[in-house]
């Protein structure tokens, strides 16, 4: 495959009728969200955004919640600022719906959550031993490909845009989110095989393998490409980088999902 394919639309899709479902995405702050929507001809942009905002608020609400005056929708590239349009003008099955904006605290009339000062972080420190020392959070969106599905350009799942703010977020988390994602999507088709977060590794543009327990920011920058292959396409491709650190690496995924159940 190429880099040069990279975020084309599927032609395929120009003529696919509208029906199914998309997916709209909150990621702005923690804690993110995704819900599933039905494409249905009557629904305005209006209509979703509130949707939307009552579904992240019945789940999230005691930690904070959504206001849909504070919001902006984008779907690709192009904001929509007029919430009259119907979804199905510019939304396709499985297509991305993204919700920009801060959350507002629990409760609240729509002030923006204050920052926590330094005393405060510290006086929450935990009696037991110092905490470790935040990162400052970041915003880097980047564009993640499954690259056997993408090169033949007739899945759209096989494109997610994410943006990370968590500076500590390592580059296995975000191939978990995306796995996590595209088997979701693409659960009702009978012909498919769940993929192994596991078995798979990232590459760069210049097909450069990136350690599972490297962080997203030092090796990737906004805008760029995160290409998912498999350990044993790496492997036949003769990559010398995974030879040496992705197999080693692989297995930093489970790693990591056992440090964040011991913090627990």
């Amino acid at each position: 495959s190429s880099p040069n394919a990279k975020r084309t639309r599927p032609s395929a899709r120009c003529s696919m009728p509208k029906a199914g479902k998309f997916y709209c995405h909150y990621e702005d702050s923690e804690p993110n969200f995704t819900s599933p929507f039905v494409l249905d001809p009557e629904l305005q942009f209006a209509s979703l955004l509130s949707d939307f905002c009552t579904k992240y608020n019945s789940k999230h609400g005691s930690t904070q919640q959504l206001l849909p005056d504070g919001l902006q929708i984008k779907v690709g590239s192009k904001v929509i600022d007029d919430r009259s349009l119907n979804v199905t003008e510019h939304v396709s099955p499985g297509d991305d719906v993204y919700i920009l904006g801060q959350a507002a605290p629990a409760g609240s009339n729509g002030a923006a959550a204050p920052t926590p000062s330094t005393q405060s972080q510290q006086a929450s420190t935990p009696a037991n031993g110092p905490a470790e020392p935040a990162l400052p959070p970041i915003k880097l969106k980047v564009y993640v490909h499954y690259e056997s599905a993408a090169s033949e350009q007739k899945d759209p799942s096989a494109t997610q845009a994410f943006t990370v703010t968590n500076a500590a977020h390592s580059v296995g988390e975000l191939i978990e989110e995306f796995v996590a994602n595209y088997n979701r999507k693409n659960a009702e088709n009978t012909n498919f095989s769940a993929l192994d977060p596991l078995m798979l590794c990232a590459r760069t543009d210049s097909q450069v393998v990136v350690p599972a327990r490297g962080l997203v920011k030092e090796h990737f920058k906004t805008g760029d490409d995160v290409w998912i292959v498999s350990l044993e396409t790496a492997l036949k491709e003769d990559n010398a980088a995974v030879s040496s650190s992705a197999l080693a690496n692989a297995n930093a995924i489970e790693a990591s999902k056992i440090k964040a159940r011991d913090k627990v």
